[in-house]
């Protein structure tokens, strides 16, 4: 989990972020990456980011975190080792807005800001687009196929020659933007 932090002159405010809370605007310096064992119930700091991230995955095989980093449309994509706390710079982007990682460890990523297209992030500076349209990406348990969501009420597979939509709800269900997509592993 992440903590944001700021300090007065008695104080120590803490804020947990989550993915769906807007930007929380009271003054924070910094934010802390805490890494949770739920085993025996304790916690210890990874690192510490001067902004909050934008975007976040952990691979958990890998034990690494990818997170895009920054405010506005200027960010960084950083890849951060969570055993030593050692961030390597990926690439900076204006144009990436989230990403997830495939079961092999690829990067997958969407651009909300030009026009939406989801992206297989190669290294620095080099993208390859997988799709032209389409917003949160999600792989295949095989990390083969990804599932994303397109507007609000459609879902579509890529991964094969071209993309396919497998889903459009009726618009009077379709009453809340569709904003991710899982796949059932059962």
């Amino acid at each position: 989990y992440i903590l944001g932090e700021f300090a007065d002159n008695r104080t120590t405010v803490r804020a947990k972020l989550s993915a769906t809370s807007g930007p929380i605007r009271l003054g924070i310096k910094e934010y802390t990456l805490h890494l949770w064992d739920s085993r025996n119930g304790s916690s210890r700091k990874v690192t510490t980011f001067a902004g909050p991230p934008v975007s976040a995955e952990v691979d958990w095989p890998r034990e690494t975190l990818c997170a895009l980093i920054g405010e506005g449309r200027q960010r960084d994509l950083i890849r951060l080792d969570l055993g030593s706390g050692r961030t390597d710079f990926v690439t900076k982007t204006d144009s990436l807005a989230s990403l997830t990682i495939s079961p092999s460890g690829a990067l997958l990523a969407w651009n909300q800001h030009n026009s939406p297209r989801i992206m297989k992030v190669l290294s620095a500076n080099s993208q390859v687009p997988l799709t032209e349209f389409g917003w949160f990406p999600s792989y295949s348990s095989n990390g083969i196929q990804f599932a994303f969501t397109v507007g609000d009420h459609e879902v579509w597979v890529g991964g094969g020659a071209a993309p396919e939509k497998v889903i459009a709800l009726p618009s009077e269900v379709s009453l809340h933007s569709l904003d991710k997509v899982v796949w059932n592993t059962s």
